[in-house]
């Protein structure tokens, strides 16, 4: 079988051959039949796609080379929090994610934090298969560098959204200046209080795919992180909530009704300026592919045909984000 490739790190010197010196003789417990049936039913994969996770599983362990090869991704996911870039769109460095799962399960049961919060969470995988078979015909998951914060675990799914405690990263102060939203540098004097400056705790908001994005269940998601935190995660106290998406982008008012979904999960949050954004997203979630050309793009839906009407009319889109405090 011809050596799998994936890119590491500059600064990476631990190699393939040191740490297959620490892989065990048998098979990786994150590689048994066992535990993967208790990891598909984890994330609700569908039959379809848990044959091809199974399958591919079984390959691997008949394969000492590429055992040891996923043992090495293991061992630098989950041991030294260092992700190696992955070139195949199958399952391969999902088994190495989902080694984590003993270790989450503890995580959790030390917190108190109800078994059912990761069960939810986990579903992104199904949510991933499905979005990878959608785009190459095959089941697998592209986006595993994502899935690998439901076990960290640093992200929780309550209800409809997604939320994730988060150090403010960027080097500027937010404040309010004339009733809007706006950065300042970090060594600018202002009057306004400082609502957010680096390093204070935010919770960043995440939307799933796969399911409407319904006004009462985003409310209810919130009311339920409001909770949450002080109760299971009571060292997180964060200002605000914060979420940074294309459905986010104020613009898309010339594209929907007024009642529709998005623009109503808009209103939970203020708007705030975002640097350098584009409408990449847009294209991903709209078209299915960033870089279709527009007049190749398909208008079976109304949003498909609004949007580009919207652009032919010379209408900017751009990612957008949003806070809501929650004092």
């Amino acid at each position: 079988m011809k050596k799998a490739a994936f890119v590491m790190a500059k600064d990476m010197e631990i190699t393939e051959e040191m740490t297959a010196l620490a892989c065990p003789s048998g098979v990786p417990y994150f590689l048994e039949e066992a535990f993967l049936e208790e990891a598909a039913d984890l994330c609700s994969l569908c039959p379809e796609a848990r044959a091809v996770f199974m399958q591919e599983a079984k390959e691997i362990r008949e394969s000492r080379e590429r055992t040891e090869q996923l043992w090495h991704c293991h061992y630098m996911l989950n041991n030294l929090g260092k992700a190696p870039h992955y070139m195949e769109q199958n399952f391969f460095m999902t088994y190495a994610v989902l080694a984590a799962i003993p270790r989450t399960k503890a995580f959790y049961q030390m917190h108190g934090i109800p078994i059912s919060i990761l069960k939810a969470g986990a579903l992104d995988l199904q949510i991933w298969a499905v979005d990878g078979f959608e785009k190459t015909g095959k089941w697998g998951n592209l986006h595993w560098g994502w899935l690998k914060n439901s076990f960290n675990p640093s992200l929780f799914r309550l209800g409809r959204l997604e939320f994730e405690a988060r150090p403010w990263h960027e080097e500027n102060k937010l404040i309010r200046r004339n009733g809007k939203l706006e950065f300042v540098p970090l060594d600018a004097k202002v009057e306004e209080p400082v609502l957010m400056q680096y390093q204070d705790m935010y919770i960043n908001v995440h939307i799933p795919a796969m399911a409407p994005l319904d006004y009462e269940a985003c409310k209810a998601s919130f009311e339920e992180a409001r909770a949450f935190y002080p109760k299971y995660m009571p060292e997180i106290q964060p200002k605000c909530y914060r979420c940074c998406s294309w459905l986010m982008d104020r613009q898309l008012r010339h594209c929907l009704p007024e009642d529709s979904n998005i623009l109503r999960f808009q209103s939970f949050f203020e708007d705030v300026p975002k640097a350098d954004a584009n409408d990449r997203q847009h294209r991903e979630r709209i078209f299915g592919n960033p870089d279709i050309p527009l007049d190749q793009a398909p208008r079976r839906t109304s949003l498909q045909r609004n949007f580009l009407a919207c652009m032919e009319q010379g209408i900017q889109f751009k990612t957008g984000q949003g806070v809501m405090f929650s004092g």
